[in-house]
C-alpha cells in the first residue's frame, strides 16, 4: 500500500480537498470558500495553507488540484482564469 493522497479543487467559489489511503477510501475531506476578492495571494496562501494541514494529518505523500484556469507548466504560471480574475501571470 502506497501513503495517502490529496486531491483539490481550487474553484470561484470554494476550495475543496480529499485525502485518500492507498486503497482510494477516503480519510478525510474539506471545503473552504475561496474569497477571491482577497487576491491570488490570499487564495493561494489560504490553498497551501489547507493542503498542508490535510498532508500532516495523514501523512499524504502527494497532491493533485484542477484549477479554474489555463496554467503555463513550463513556468508554473496562471495563463488565464475567467473564474479567478486577477490570476493572469500569477
Amino acid at each position: 500500500m502506497s501513503g495517502a493522497t490529496i486531491g483539490m479543487d481550487l474553484g470561484a467559489t470554494k476550495i475543496q480537498a480529499v485525502t485518500v489511503d492507498g486503497f482510494g477510501a477516503i480519510i478525510a475531506h474539506k471545503k473552504i470558500a475561496t474569497q477571491r476578492e482577497d487576491g491570488a495571494e490570499a487564495v493561494y496562501a489560504r490553498a497551501l495553507g489547507m493542503a498542508r494541514e490535510m498532508a500532516r494529518a495523514a501523512k499524504a505523500e502527494a497532491l493533485g488540484c484542477g484549477f479554474a484556469g489555463l496554467v503555463d507548466l513550463s513556468t508554473g504560471s496562471v495563463r488565464s482564469s475567467i473564474m479567478l480574475p486577477g490570476w493572469d501571470g500569477f
